[in-house]
């Protein structure tokens, strides 16, 4: 994976429901959402678009991503 630039302006409303839906579900379940439930919850057309949000987050600093955990812990919420 290459190394992104930081995105330093503010997250948009729907990467701010993003993430409060993946905080929500880590208080919950003790992990975030598979890419599949925040596509069904947030209506994209694909994994991909929920996958570029979370990204977009990483991005922000608001979420970690660690490449070598299993996929389902992957993306982590940042103290």
């Amino acid at each position: 994976m290459p190394v992104l630039a930081p995105i330093t302006r503010p997250a948009t409303a729907k990467q701010a429901a993003i993430l409060a839906f993946c905080r929500a579900s880590h208080a919950e379940t003790g992990r975030l959402p598979s890419s599949r439930a925040i596509q069904a919850k947030f209506g994209h057309a694909s994994q991909t678009a929920a996958l570029f949000h979370l990204w977009a987050l990483v991005r922000r600093g608001l979420l970690a991503y660690d490449g070598n955990a299993l996929p389902k812990n992957r993306f982590t919420i940042k103290p």
